[in-house]
């Protein structure tokens, strides 16, 4: 038996010929079946929204500490697959005004009724909507479109109200924030003694400087005075002493004079030196007591401004203690009103800018519908002949094939009888 079929073309075409009438009347039935289908189906229209991707004309940016960044260009893939997304194909069905619709019906509605289409353009997207009602398909149209422009611009170009809603709080709590540091650094200026305190510092430092000054004057006169005590030291006690000992013993008591004057801010006055009398020479014992007792009074004088002197030193640092606490607190308010307020204006500027973004669809969105949708009606009658003249062509090559199966069946079997 050989593995190779023979065909006669011949046969073939003279059992095709035979049987004509039965394939074309075959064709004819099944072709007409189908267009009486598309006939008898009720009349559809449909609206058709546009939408397009574009790159915004402008990036606001209106404060260098939030940085806004440039997205990737988007193509017609993304608003695709958004729109094809379960969630917008639920929000249509339920836009949908059908008052017969079941809910589990949305996928049913979204798979016949709902098209998605990319344009000629990479960043062009057609939404097509089939409806019976044309009106009803404009309008689903329309909000589909729109939901899915919006639903672009928040994901890809920050157009979010939820993200103003986040700035618009937090400008009210900086506020808030910027108010209170504001009302801490009154409040505190209003018990600020850091002025009298530093005058009351500069007096006690000015105190504290006549008295060593004093002191240092005392110690001068007492040398002095010792030194004209030594000169007389030897002398006997009913010894006379010339006038121009006794003129600088009082011209050194003088100077102690003129220097208490000086710092104590009283008017000037006059000190009359009592003219030195030959005639009454002053005896060197005399002399020697008058020094003596000066000396003593000078010594209780330096005790008495040592002690003053030893209260100063606690007495100042208290001050200056009281003085830096007062200027560390008011440092710290002050920062914190600066902290306060650079972050008022940092994130009311970052508000502005959301909110102008939020608003300004055209120049910074990364989407929008560039064309609405209008109902027409979808009649099809060309595609409805179309349809059946494919019903009928494919009729005819089944009808063709089974006559010619049917011819080699029946071959076989009268070949495979015994004669």
């Amino acid at each position: 038996m050989s593995d190779v079929i023979e065909i006669d073309l011949r046969k073939v075409i003279n059992t095709l010929l035979l049987k004509r009438l039965w394939i074309i009347g075959f064709s004819l039935f099944i072709g007409l079946i189908v267009f009486l289908y598309f006939i008898l189906q009720p009349k559809m229209f449909e609206a058709t929204a546009v939408i397009t991707l574009t790159e915004p004309r402008s990036l606001l940016n209106f404060d260098s500490h939030y940085e806004t960044v440039k997205t990737s260009p988007l193509t017609n893939k993304v608003a695709m697959d958004i729109a094809e997304s379960q969630e917008l194909a639920v929000y249509v069905f339920d836009a949908w005004s059908d008052p017969q619709k079941k809910p589990d019906q949305w996928y049913d509605f979204a798979k016949n009724n709902l098209i998605v289409a990319a344009g000629s353009d990479p960043k062009v997207v057609t939404l097509t909507v089939r409806l019976k009602s044309g009106e009803e398909a404009a309008r689903l149209a329309n909000l589909w479109a729109q939901r899915v422009v919006d639903r672009i611009n928040v994901l890809y170009a920050g157009q979010d109200q939820d993200q103003l809603a986040f700035f618009e709080s937090q400008v009210q709590d900086a506020g808030t924030n910027l108010e209170k540091a504001q009302n801490a650094l009154l409040e505190f200026e209003g018990r600020n003694a850091e002025r009298s305190l530093k005058v009351q510092l500069d007096a006690l430092m000015q105190q504290q400087k006549d008295y060593l000054l004093r002191d240092q004057l005392i110690a001068s006169l007492k040398r002095d005075a010792n030194a004209l005590l030594q000169e007389v030291d030897d002398l006997p006690g009913t010894a006379s002493l010339p006038g121009d000992l006794q003129i600088r013993l009082l011209t050194l008591q003088l100077n102690q004079y003129l220097d208490l004057s000086q710092r104590s801010g009283a008017s000037p006055f006059q000190y009359q030196l009592p003219l030195v009398n030959e005639s009454q020479p002053v005896n060197a014992a005399d002399f020697r007591s008058s020094i003596q007792g000066w000396l003593t009074s000078l010594d209780e004088q330096s005790a008495e401004i040592n002690d003053l002197l030893k209260a100063y030193p606690q007495n100042l640092s208290q001050l200056q203690q009281q003085i830096e606490m007062l200027a560390e607190e008011k440092d710290q308010l002050t920062l914190e009103l600066d902290i306060a307020s650079e972050t008022y204006s940092i994130l009311n500027r970052k508000y502005q800018e959301t909110s102008i973004s939020s608003k300004d669809s055209g120049n910074v969105g990364s989407a929008k519908i560039a064309a609405q949708a209008f109902s027409y009606t979808s009649s099809g009658f060309l595609k409805k002949i179309v349809y059946s003249l494919l019903a009928f062509v494919g009729a005819a090559v089944l009808a063709a094939t089974f006559v010619l199966f049917q011819d080699w069946w029946r071959r076989n079997s009268s070949s495979s009888e015994p004669s």
